[in-house]
């Protein structure tokens, strides 16, 4: 789950409203909240390295898949048959797959969590399929079938994540529910966090996906195209906690807001300017402009859901509004693939096309995250609405 650090967080669940009496959070979940022990300097750094490696296998796989989809569709030495290397949109559902399952399955795993006493099994579990997986895609040669694995023996990487989960454990005791209120999910604010959600997804991974095939486009060899969505990952990575930072002072939706509008005019008007003749220029700042202003709502989306529905609710809501995030994912890239094959007229011996042919795709995605900026521009409406005050700073 992406976020911000853990100290944001926690100043942010200290200033939760706590009006609705019928949801007050329990005495003996505020008592153990509030005189839980402070973990070790070694408890600490070991949390640390081991969020860094879970990340690392999980998020950083999803964040880099453009490379793949790079390497799959266009490259001399792509392994896949040539009719699936044409077929930009199910290569592009494979990533998309990836990522969606990863927040989308928070819905059935969330409930497993919050009814064990001992989360270190379930991560366990999970660390065992993600290397599983890992190790059946390194051997795939075919996008709709994956053949049994042929290695002679596993290397380390494929399963340095299983000691890691080990370090999971409970710290200010279980969730007190993972099913979202139905009078909640009723509410105007709860309908438009989940369109953002599933709106802001989907378009959130358009670029991704084809920031590599965009990039050879211009001119770029593959390994600097690489190397261009690695430097919007970086970007991006430290744009959260400078955005984060900001957030605490003019408040975390207004920090949303203002970051997908940025996100949106940045598309439209960058990446769509380099696509239409301006090349190379526009487009470096579109890859350093977008992983700047893309982080925000990442980051700030699970403070953002504690301080509008309650640290009592956060659970349940959260939970469910990453598994609309998951069906988002499903179909932003792999649309924009459809796009992308239905406008290329480049030959089979010019994989590379041209960048006007993204045209439509960046149309589509602009439209997509600007939808997506509506969305939680209204929920800061309806959220004022709900508390009875309007607030500048929220």
């Amino acid at each position: 789950m992406d976020s911000v650090s853990s100290s944001v967080q926690l100043r942010t669940l200290s200033h939760i409203d706590r009006r609705r009496s019928d949801e007050e959070t329990p005495a003996n979940s505020i008592a153990s909240f509030a005189t839980a022990p402070s973990p070790t300097r070694r408890k600490q750094a070991l949390v640390l390295i081991s969020t860094f490696l879970m990340i690392f296998q999980t998020i950083g796989i999803n964040q880099t898949y453009g490379v793949f989809q790079e390497f799959y569709t266009t490259s001399p030495a792509s392994f896949l048959p040539e009719k699936q290397a044409n077929n930009r949109a199910a290569v592009a559902f494979v990533g998309t797959l990836g990522a969606g399952l990863t927040w989308g399955g928070s819905i059935f795993v969330n409930p497993l969590v919050s009814r064990t006493k001992d989360v270190r099994w379930i991560t366990g579990l999970g660390s065992v399929g993600m290397s599983l997986g890992l190790i059946l895609a390194g051997e795939s040669r075919n996008v709709s079938v994956i053949p049994p694995p042929e290695r002679e023996s596993f290397s380390p990487e494929d399963i340095f994540t299983l000691p890691v989960s080990f370090v999971a454990q409970w710290r200010f005791g279980r969730p007190q529910g993972t099913r979202v209120n139905i009078a909640l999910a009723r509410k105007p604010t709860f309908l438009l966090q989940c369109l953002a959600a599933l709106l802001q997804a989907s378009g959130n991974f358009v670029p991704l996906t084809f920031m590599t095939t965009f990039s050879t486009t211009l001119g770029y060899t593959s390994a600097f195209a690489a190397l261009l969505l690695a430097v919007n990952n970086g970007v991006n990575t430290i744009s959260r906690i400078m955005l984060g930072a900001l957030a605490d002072y003019i408040g975390r939706q207004n920090m949303i807001v203002l970051g997908m509008l940025g996100s949106a005019a940045s598309v439209w008007g960058l990446w769509l300017t380099a696509a239409t003749g301006g090349g190379k220029g526009p487009w470096i700042a579109f890859v350093v402009g977008y992983g700047i202003l893309a982080g925000g709502y990442n980051a700030l989306l699970p403070t953002v859901i504690a301080e509008i529905y309650g640290i009592q609710a956060y659970a349940s809501v959260n939970g469910f509004i990453y598994f609309v995030r998951g069906l988002g994912a499903f179909f932003g890239s792999p649309v924009g693939g459809v796009i992308l094959d239905s406008s290329s007229s480049s030959s089979s011996l010019d994989k590379l096309g041209k960048p006007h042919e993204y045209t439509n795709v960046i149309i589509y995605d602009g439209a997509l995250l600007l939808l997506a900026s509506l969305c939680v521009m209204g929920v800061r409406v309806f959220d004022a609405t709900d508390k009875g005050v309007w607030k500048l700073k929220a």
